[in-house]
């Protein structure tokens, strides 16, 4: 296909050549069409009528036995919504992204919105929603669904495990052992390199796939995510943020903080040899804190107590 090229191994789709191709389509495809023009409708709806042409259920049925299609609707559906991507990783890594694309779109605007009117009463909120989208790079899983925000099924079910097991109705707080505003920050960064054309969306999911490597998980998955008491979760911020740190300064920073600091990352590969070292060193530090910081809290309450 024209706007189709092979890329260090990778068919990666031409944004000029897509431009062009998609107005024949328009009129030999009708589905594909229908396809595009639903596109800000949801992802959802997008992979329904995806599903529904030829070359969807191809890709469908290539995905159930290991191997990938690439042709004019798949270029034409992901191109649509992400220029230029990859097909290497899969389908739902690309579902994944699209999505992803699409929420950090929405809360970048609401945070605009909301600065330009002055009404920033949840501007917190929508901060916090976009640090979520922007670390969901990676597709989430039967085995580790999204856990968060708290209404999703898998939060409920943590939490609603975690009370029975400690015998109690007290309030806990679903925390993210990897923060989620510094995966956010870096994550940004390659944003910042993709729009600019000096890196591409899978350079997102390699960034992903190096926590994967020790274990890690950044975002809302479940495996990310740990249901402990408020006042420990505040606690444990407030040593971590205090805490010195080689490489940034301090252990945790807010995501303001480090979005600042990963300036100093002039390239991609700047960027991801950065984020090679903050996780096999302060970032592990935080995963591993956090999972033993609620016991070891209790047991220092309960020295103190006897002095």
């Amino acid at each position: 296909m024209p706007f189709l090229e092979f890329v260090n191994g990778a068919i990666r789709t031409s944004q000029k050549a897509y431009e062009e191709f998609t107005q024949q389509q328009r009129s030999q495809f009708p589905v594909a069409a229908q396809v595009a023009d639903v596109v800000g409708a949801g992802v959802e709806k997008v992979t329904d009528l995806y599903s529904k042409t030829a070359l969807g259920a191809a890709e469908e049925e290539a995905v159930k036995i290991g191997t990938e299609v690439a042709g004019p609707v798949g270029g034409f559906l992901l191109g649509a919504v992400l220029p230029g991507p990859d097909f290497s990783a899969g389908a739902a890594s690309y579902k994944r992204l699209i999505k992803r694309s699409q929420e950090v779109e929405k809360y970048s605007a609401k945070i605009s919105n909301a600065l330009e009117s002055g009404n920033t009463k949840r501007i917190g909120k929508y901060r916090a929603k976009l640090s979520s989208a922007q670390s969901n790079v990676e597709p989430f899983t039967p085995e580790s669904p999204q856990a968060y925000p708290p209404n999703t099924a898998a939060a409920k079910q943590m939490v609603a495990a975690e009370k029975i097991k400690r015998g109690t109705t007290d309030i806990l707080h679903l925390h993210h052992k990897l923060p989620k505003g510094m995966s956010a920050a870096f994550f940004d960064r390659m944003d910042q390199f993709i729009r600019r054309g000096e890196a591409v969306y899978d350079d997102l999911l390699d960034m992903a796939n190096e926590a994967k490597k020790l274990g890690l998980k950044t975002g809302d998955a479940k495996q990310n995510i740990l249901p402990i008491a408020d006042k420990t979760t505040s606690t444990l911020h407030t040593e971590m943020r205090a805490m010195d740190s080689g490489l940034f300064g301090k252990m945790e920073l807010g995501k303001t903080e480090l979005t600042a600091a990963m300036r100093e990352a002039k390239t991609p590969a700047d960027l991801k040899k950065l984020w090679k070292e903050w996780l096999n060193s302060d970032a592990t530090y935080l995963v591993e804190t956090a999972e033993i910081w609620e016991p070891l809290d209790d047991l220092i309450k309960e020295v103190r107590s006897t002095k």
